[in-house]
């Protein structure tokens, strides 16, 4: 049996302790975890990127970079962290089973770890308009700044919410990092989708059992969707991953009993 670490307060831990894994869960704040020398790794939140990088003495440049971790490591050698969705996140655009138009503008809702994540994904995958919508515009400025130091040639533009009904049709990806229980007015604004063409994607971050009008009118109007069940599967599964057998599912047999277990 294996010792995990899970931060305190994780969504996931539930679910985790409800698959009977030959995992001993140790649940703790982050710095109590850290000090531990008898753990495999540690499950942290990725909305807490920036204070864990912190605390960590050698970070990868590509993760520092990004500003986003989802997985520590623990070796001999120290904490190591992980940042999977930034290492395999194209996987997930993939999976959402269209050819994108990177000729077309790239929409991330919101700012932090996890729009900084994807808007880099989307320049990976060679879009160079971004459009992060935000509340207000001075809310990303320190996102976009820090962006641009290495996203050469990419056009990042900050738009306010109120503003999105206004835009054209001429997005080919919306990425929404946003809890729609926080920015219930954001959500009602991205869920026009009249920026959006018709053969381009959606991409959910953060699971909620409340009402989500995006992904309402997202599977109404047969735009591709990817479920936030769908991203914090995917990133887990590859954690797993690093304990040979440990998980004894497929990706899709996994991401298949996480969204079972949500409504339950």
């Amino acid at each position: 049996m294996i010792k995990l670490g899970a931060t305190q307060g994780l969504p996931s831990l539930a679910f985790w302790r409800s698959l009977n894994l030959d995992v001993e869960w140790v649940e703790a704040s982050f710095d109590e975890l850290l000090k531990r020398k008898d753990l495999g790794g540690i499950f942290v939140n990725p909305d807490d990127s920036s204070e864990i990088l912190r605390k960590i003495k050698r970070v990868p440049r590509t993760i520092q970079e990004g500003g986003f971790v989802d997985f520590i490591e623990m070796t001999p050698q120290g904490p190591h962290p992980k940042s999977f969705l930034r290492e395999n996140g194209i996987e997930l655009f993939v999976r959402g089973g269209r050819a994108l138009d990177s000729r077309k503008k790239a929409y991330v809702a919101g700012v932090g770890p996890w729009a900084k994540l994807f808007s880099l994904l989307a320049v990976q995958l060679g879009f160079n308009s971004l459009e992060i919508v935000v509340e207000k515009i001075e809310d990303g400025e320190q996102m976009a700044a820090e962006m641009r130091r290495f996203c050469f040639g990419v056009e990042i533009r900050m738009i306010p919410h109120s503003e999105l009904t206004l835009q054209p049709n001429n997005g080919a990806i919306l990425v929404n990092t946003l809890d729609p229980a926080q920015y219930p007015e954001v959500i009602a604004d991205l869920s026009y989708l009249n920026f959006l063409s018709l053969d381009g994607l959606v991409i959910e971050t953060h699971e909620t059992t409340g009402e989500n009008t995006l992904v309402e009118e997202t599977q109404n109007s047969k735009i591709a969707l990817v479920e936030a069940a769908d991203t914090q599967a995917f990133f887990e599964a590859k954690a797993f991953s690093l304990f040979p057998g440990l998980l004894p599912w497929s990706l899709e047999e996994y991401t298949q009993k996480r969204k079972s277990f949500l409504v339950k």
